[in-house]
């Protein structure tokens, strides 16, 4: 039995995250939808496919605690617990960056720090800070040295008890936008292309971003599966969305989201098969 891992607020699954459960079925495979954390879910099943656990970065610590139960279990993991556990924090950028994989300008920032004197001393121009356990873009703030005060309010809290980072502010992700590569195996499935509302930078729907398929070339195309290779765990990863932006012709990393991305198969002809391909054979 497969079991696809979501939430209680999805206990369906949501939009084109549907199309791997029903290309599933279609061939017969035994699959069903769990919820992860309720036991009496997926207990029964084999393997489990993190899909739409959207919950998980304000539930870190449980969430890894149940990854820590599935792996006791004897139950396959995609992804797998390893690249799970060192994915659940950006700090994984700092060692991309290490092994000369490019991002944003970044600077970190501790928890229990001096956010206001951090932001002062390293606040040049405009750029954004955010959380480095984090999802969709929540308690993400674009900042500059004008409006240091303002963020630094709306970050108090959040500063005393999650580590944040500084990163230069990408103006390529309003025009032309960002890029979502899909790679299933570390082949390359299909891409997005996404746009944030005329003067967010938010590229979320919930913040009225867009989102349309895209051809993408070959050059980009390589450059997004070098990334991949990066990854410091020998076993590839079942799934991943490596998002970036392109500057000069060149890949600039935004983020590898290797634990729950929404893949946008509605968006790639035959990319459920794909993706199920790579699970059944």
């Amino acid at each position: 039995m497969i079991g696809l891992a979501t939430w209680r607020e999805l206990p369906e699954l949501t939009g084109g995250e549907k199309l791997l459960f029903e290309e599933l079925v279609r061939r017969g495979v035994a699959a069903k939808i769990v919820v992860w954390d309720d036991a009496n879910t997926w207990r029964d099943c084999s393997e489990i496919i993190i899909r739409c656990t959207w919950d998980y970065s304000s539930r870190l610590p449980e969430f890894l605690k149940w990854i820590d139960e599935v792996e006791r279990a004897g139950i396959t993991l995609h992804n797998s617990p390893d690249i799970i556990r060192w994915n659940s924090d950006k700090h994984y950028l700092r060692e991309l960056e290490m092994r000369d994989v490019k991002i944003p300008q970044t600077v970190w920032f501790p928890r229990g720090g001096d956010l206001h004197s951090f932001l002062k001393e390293n606040g040049i121009g405009t750029q954004i800070i955010k959380p480095t356990v984090s999802a969709g873009a929540y308690n993400t703030y674009r900042v500059s040295p004008e409006t240091i005060e303002e963020v630094v309010a709306a970050l108090e809290q959040v500063a005393r008890e999650k580590d944040l980072m500084l990163q230069e502010y990408m103006p390529e992700i309003e025009s032309p936008g960002e890029y979502s590569l899909i790679f299933f195996r570390n082949e390359f499935s299909h891409a997005v292309l996404k746009t944030p509302a005329q003067g967010d930078f938010r590229v979320q729907p919930r913040y009225g971003g867009q989102q349309e398929a895209v051809q993408i070339s070959e050059k980009l195309m390589t450059q997004a599966k070098w990334i991949l290779e990066q990854i410091p765990f020998v076993k590839r990863p079942l799934y991943a969305r490596v998002d970036g932006i392109v500057r000069d012709s060149e890949f600039i990393l935004m983020e590898l989201e290797l634990i729950e991305p929404y893949l946008f198969l509605e968006f790639g002809e035959n990319s459920a098969a794909r993706f199920a391909s790579k699970l059944t054979s």
